[in-house]
C-alpha cells in the first residue's frame, strides 16, 4: 500500500516542482527585462541630457548676439521638442518589445483577440501570443521613428540689402606671376 500512494504522490511533486521552475524563471525573465529597460531608460536619459545641453548652447547664443533673432530661438525650441518626442517614442518602442518578449518567453498562455469596426468596413486580430502582436508592434514604431526626419525651418527676420561681391585680394605665395606663365605660341597652319 506504500507504493501506490508514492506513486500517487509523485505527479504532485513533479508538477509542484513544475510550478516552482515556472515561477523561478518567470521571476528570472522579469528581472532580465527590467534590468535591460532600466539600461535602456538611462541611456535615453544620457541622450536626451546631452541634447538638451546643445539645444540650450544654442539658443543661449542666439539670445545673447547683438541682433537678437528670435526665429533662431524659436528653431531651437521646435528642435528640442521633436527631440524630446522621438526619444519618448523610441522609448515606447523598446518596452512594447521588452513586454512582448516576457509574454512570449513566459510558460503561461494567453490569447488576444482585437476587433474593430466602422460603419461597412470590419476588422478583426486574434492571436494565441500577444507577446508576438508587442513585439512587432515595438519594432514597427522604432522602424517609423529611425527612418522619420524632423525638420525645423525657419526665416530670419534679418533682411538686409545683398552686399556687393568683393574681389579678393590676390596672395603674392599662391597666385603664380603673369611673367611666370608660358606664353602661348601661335601654332602654323599649312
Amino acid at each position: 500500500m506504500e507504493s501506490e500512494e508514492h506513486v500517487a504522490d509523485q505527479p504532485a511533486l513533479i508538477l509542484g516542482k513544475h510550478n516552482i521552475r515556472s515561477d523561478y524563471l518567470d521571476k528570472s525573465l522579469f528581472v532580465v527585462v527590467a534590468v535591460v529597460l532600466l539600461f535602456t531608460v538611462v541611456l535615453l536619459y544620457m541622450n536626451l541630457s546631452f541634447q538638451r545641453q546643445n539645444y540650450a548652447a544654442g539658443i543661449t547664443a542666439a539670445l545673447k548676439s547683438d541682433n537678437v533673432d528670435h526665429a533662431v530661438v524659436i528653431a531651437y525650441t521646435r528642435a528640442w521638442d521633436f527631440a524630446i518626442a522621438k526619444i519618448s517614442s523610441i522609448f515606447l518602442a523598446f518596452c512594447l518589445i521588452m513586454v512582448g518578449a516576457l509574454y512570449v518567453l513566459r510558460a503561461a498562455s494567453v490569447s488576444y483577440s482585437l476587433s474593430v469596426a466602422h460603419k461597412s468596413r470590419k476588422g478583426s486580430l486574434e492571436t494565441g501570443s500577444p507577446g508576438l502582436v508587442m513585439i512587432t508592434l515595438g519594432v514597427i514604431l522604432m522602424a517609423v521613428v529611425m527612418f522619420s526626419t524632423s525638420r525645423v525651418d525657419f526665416q530670419s527676420s534679418d533682411v538686409s540689402r545683398p552686399r556687393e561681391p568683393q574681389m579678393i585680394p590676390p596672395d603674392a605665395l599662391t597666385t603664380p606671376d603673369e611673367r611666370d606663365l608660358p606664353t602661348p605660341r601661335p601654332s602654323k597652319s599649312k
